[in-house]
């Protein structure tokens, strides 16, 4: 935090919420109140199925092909990941990685990587994407009414999931912006044609 933290609250869900009077937490501008959620980390000791945050927004990693992946850590990040369209801004990122057993980087492995959708409905036009910098290569396998999943995941970086639906089209019928008190602040106004003194 970027200043003093005057709060601690557990949550049954094992979140920590953090109060006080910062403005970011983490590097992200958070003001006053943060969630904070700590990585998980797994040995893996053959194929099979991990699951990570097990009682709040499960990570699933499925081991098809173990190579020399030795453990599995997974941060998940609070915030939307920047840069992204805003359809890909939904909340939550995963920064995973994959260790052998020198601690380097893994290879050799093949995962399905299964990330919970918390803030959309996933569909056939979802994916889930492993990002580099603002970059994303994404694509999906499955999904159900609250995951997606995809397979043949063969290195970590961070990763989300993605809804691809399209913004629901309004019409404006009124629309007005302009400097409220002090030069500082706009207000601004508007209305739609199924949407009344909003």
């Amino acid at each position: 935090m970027d200043s003093s933290v005057s709060a601690l609250a557990f949550t049954s869900m094992g979140n920590l919420y953090v109060g006080g009077q910062f403005t970011t937490a983490g590097g992200i501008p958070s003001i006053g109140i943060a969630q904070w959620t700590a990585a998980v980390g797994k040995a893996i000791t053959g194929t099979g199925t991990q699951t990570f945050y097990a009682n709040n927004l499960p990570v699933t990693v499925d081991v098809v092909t173990q190579g020399d992946l030795a453990r599995i850590n997974i941060q998940r990040v609070n915030t939307s990941y920047s840069g992204v369209p805003s359809t890909w801004q939904t909340g939550y990122y995963w920064s995973i990685e994959g260790l052998n057993s020198s601690g380097g980087t893994a290879t050799g492995f093949n995962v399905n990587l299964t990330l919970p959708t918390p803030n959309f409905t996933p569909t056939a036009s979802s994916k889930l994407c492993r990002m580099t910098g603002v970059n994303g290569s994404c694509r999906i396998t499955s999904f159900d009414s609250s995951s997606v999943t995809r397979n043949n995941v063969i290195a970590f970086s961070d990763w989300l999931a993605a809804s691809d639906a399209a913004p629901t089209a309004v019409t404006l019928t009124r629309f007005n912006a302009k400097f409220a008190g002090n030069k500082n602040l706009v207000r601004v106004k508007w209305e739609t044609g199924n949407e009344l003194n909003v």
